[in-house]
């Protein structure tokens, strides 16, 4: 079996021979990681026949605000996420009221969980998350823009 490494996959070959059928087989495969897939290409060549096969796995997840899509190789069958809309609370009433500004993360830290920022609003999106785990989610007040704003919590 020749194996090779290659950037977010690999590559293989195999040869295998039957002594009690007097068959031999040759088996290439192709693996390779996209951004939304994993896919796979495999053909195996033997005496009598050639076989083909092909997959992909990975999920797409819609919703949220602008039109949202994440796409991950990993199954988001039973997972959930969260949106957390950052903003200005003028009146301290705990709502965000027509005319309180959003405010602009850019580092917001999860244990066990991934944060991606959308460059167009400050919608910050947490996706991936298992039920029935617990999460600690942090923000630090020197990634507000202004240095006078501080949050009311740290840690989620």
């Amino acid at each position: 079996m020749f194996e090779k490494y290659i950037p977010k996959g690999n590559f293989s070959i195999s040869y295998e021979k039957n002594v009690l059928y007097y068959d031999h087989f040759i088996i290439v495969n192709f693996r390779y990681n996209l951004p939304g897939a994993r896919t796979n290409l495999s053909v195996s060549q033997s005496r009598n026949s050639t076989i083909t096969s092909e997959s992909a796995q990975g999920s797409l997840a819609f919703g949220g605000a602008n039109g949202y899509v994440y796409a991950s190789n990993n199954s988001s069958a039973s997972k959930g996420g969260h949106l957390l809309h950052p903003f200005l609370d003028l009146n301290n009433n705990g709502r965000c009221d027509k005319g309180e500004p959003m405010v602009k993360l850019t580092n917001v830290s999860i244990m066990g969980g991934r944060v991606t920022f959308n460059e167009k609003d400050s919608i910050v999106h947490i996706p991936d998350l298992n039920a029935f785990t617990t999460y600690l989610l942090e923000f630090q007040d020197n990634d507000l823009e202004n240095i006078a704003r501080r949050f009311r919590r740290k840690i989620y």
